[in-house]
């Protein structure tokens, strides 16, 4: 979406709503569908010669639970604000903090996007506390217990395991001599 801020620039108003949806079905986020746009809401203010955008998205997300596969929807939330600046005004090494307006034109989809990819998350949870899958079995665990001995160390650490028992079996004939 564009935005046309011209009067705000010009000192003619101090504030520009907006509100509308923002498609995203063209992104893949591997196992994580968006199944409707996002909506982005927000406005661009004027104060003492600071022009700031600030919005709002709301992003319906359905996935699974990264510990047990469970199906997981919810709408992920995120609120940012970011400065603009006009393209005579920027410095080259300036561009990353501020949203950049060319010829009184402001695309918030780039600003709105880009927050969107920094802050989604990388994983997402059934609930907190989700003690996942066996990993014997490969029940899911929220259901209950699979009767699976699960005390089995990992193989890759035997080695560390040995060394352990070595270093307490040595500790303990040291300890026993001692004490005679």
């Amino acid at each position: 979406m564009e935005l046309n801020i011209k009067g705000l620039l010009g000192g003619e108003v101090k504030r520009i709503p907006f509100d509308y949806e923002l498609e995203l079905s063209d992104i893949s986020a591997s196992d994580v569908a968006l199944p409707s746009p996002a909506h982005v809401t927000g406005e661009v203010t004027s104060g003492m010669g600071y022009v700031l955008l600030a919005f709002h998205v709301s992003l319906p997300y359905k996935t699974a639970c990264a510990r047990c596969l469970e199906p997981v929807e919810g709408v992920f939330e995120l609120s940012a604000e970011r400065p603009l600046a006009t393209e005579t005004t920027l410095d080259s090494e300036d561009n990353e903090e501020y949203v950049q307006v060319i010829g009184g034109i402001l695309g918030l989809d780039e600003p709105v996007l880009e927050q969107i990819i920094i802050e989604f998350p990388i994983r997402f949870l059934c609930s907190e506390d989700c003690p996942g899958l066996c990993r014997k079995c490969g029940k899911r665990l929220s259901e209950g217990d699979c009767g699976c001995d699960r005390s089995e160390s990992d193989p890759r650490l035997a080695h560390i395991a040995e060394k352990l028992g070595e270093m307490l079996a040595s500790a303990n004939t040291e300890d026993t001599d001692k004490q005679q």
